[in-house]
C-alpha cells in the first residue's frame, strides 16, 4: 500500500510537534532572565549596576559581602566565552559581557543578590545559568544560583555544581542534599549550561531535578535529582553565590533565566523549525520507500 506524501509528512509533522509540545517547545513564560550586556558597566564591579535588557528584576545588585570580586567584564577578558551550544537545539548566546567571580577568600557562601520586580511561585519553576571555569579551582566549590524568599540565604531555593563534577547541591539555605553527576572534572575554558526544575506538587516545592548540559530533549531524564524541603512558596529576589573559592580562582557566569516550561532556560527547536524536520522525515522516508 502506498503512502500519500501529503499524508506521511503531516504524520510526521504532528509527531514532532507533540514532542515539541511535550518538551515546552512552545514558550511559556520567561519570568527572570539577564545577560549582563544593555546598561551594564565593563570592567567594574556589579554591585549597584542593571541593565536595560533585563526581564523581571528590579533595582540593582548588592553584595552580601563588601570584599567580594564580582565584576561585569568583556567577552573578551581572560579569554572567557560564555556562549553555549544545545546538543540538537540552538544556542544561547553570552553577548558582549559576563560576570566574573574571583579574588575571593575562602567562606562558606559569598554572592550577589536582587530583588524580583514582583514575587513568582506557586507553580514549577525552570531556571539557567551558563558557567565557566578558569585557571583552577577546589575541589570542594560549588557555584551557585539562588531564588530567595528573604535576604541570601534565608528559604532559598539553591541550585549550584562542584566544579571537580562531583555532586549537585539542592538547598533551603546552603544545607541541603547532594547528588552525584557523571559528567566529570569541569574543564577550564569550557562553558556549562547548568539547568533546575523546581517541582510544585500544589502546595509546595517537593524536589529538584538537576541538569549539566543538557540535550534539547533531556527534559524527562536529569543528572539529578533532589528532594527538599522548607522552600518558600513564592520568591522575591535572585542571587549569584560561590562557595568555598581561594584567591585566583575564576568563573564566568552569564546568561541567567527563570522560566515556566523547559524552552524558556533550554534553547530547542522553534515550532517551524520541529514542522521543517518533520517534512524532511516524512520525504525521506517516501524516498526510501520508493527505491523498496
Amino acid at each position: 500500500m502506498q503512502t500519500h506524501p501529503s499524508k506521511l509528512s503531516l504524520f510526521c509533522a504532528t509527531t514532532l510537534l507533540a514532542v515539541a509540545g511535550s518538551l515546552g517547545g512552545l514558550h511559556a513564560t520567561v519570568l527572570v532572565s539577564s545577560d549582563f550586556d544593555t546598561g551594564y558597566t565593563a570592567d567594574a564591579v556589579l554591585s549597584g549596576q542593571s541593565g536595560g535588557g533585563d526581564v523581571g528584576l528590579s533595582g540593582t545588585y548588592s553584595a552580601s559581602t563588601a570584599s567580594l570580586g564580582v565584576n561585569v567584564r568583556n567577552a573578551d577578558f581572560v579569554g572567557i566565552n560564555t556562549t553555549y551550544n544545545v546538543s540538537g537545539g540552538g544556542t544561547i548566546s553570552g553577548g558582549s559581557h559576563y560576570v566574573l567571580l574571583d579574588n575571593f577568600t575562602a567562606v562558606p557562601a559569598i554572592g550577589y543578590t536582587r530583588n524580583l520586580a514582583s514575587g513568582i511561585g506557586g507553580q514549577t519553576l525552570y531556571s539557567r545559568v551558563v558557567l565557566v571555569p578558569k585557571d583552577g579551582f577546589n575541589t570542594d566549590t560549588f557555584i551557585l544560583f539562588g531564588l530567595d524568599h528573604s535576604g541570601p540565604d534565608n528559604a532559598s531555593a539553591i541550585v549550584g555544581i562542584s566544579p571537580d563534577g562531583s555532586n549537585a547541591v539542592a538547598s533551603s539555605a546552603l544545607n541541603g542534599t547532594f547528588a552525584p553527576f557523571a559528567g566529570g572534572t569541569l574543564a577550564n575554558d569550557s562553558a556549562y549550561l547548568l539547568v533546575a526544575r523546581f517541582n510544585w506538587d500544589g502546595s509546595g516545592y517537593t524536589s529538584v531535578d538537576t541538569w549539566l548540559n543538557p540535550t534539547a530533549t533531556d527534559f524527562n531524564t536529569p543528572d539529578a535529582t533532589q528532594a527538599i524541603t522548607g522552600y518558600a512558596p513564592t520568591f522575591n529576589s535572585i542571587s549569584l553565590k560561590v562557595a568555598n573559592v581561594s584567591n585566583g580562582k575564576y568563573f564566568g557566569m552569564d546568561s541567567l533565566a527563570v522560566g515556566t516550561a523547559w524552552s524558556d532556560v533550554v534553547a530547542i527547536p522553534e515550532p517551524s523549525t520541529w514542522a521543517m524536520l518533520a517534512f524532511s522525515a516524512g520525504a525521506g522516508l517516501l524516498l526510501r520507500r520508493r527505491r523498496a
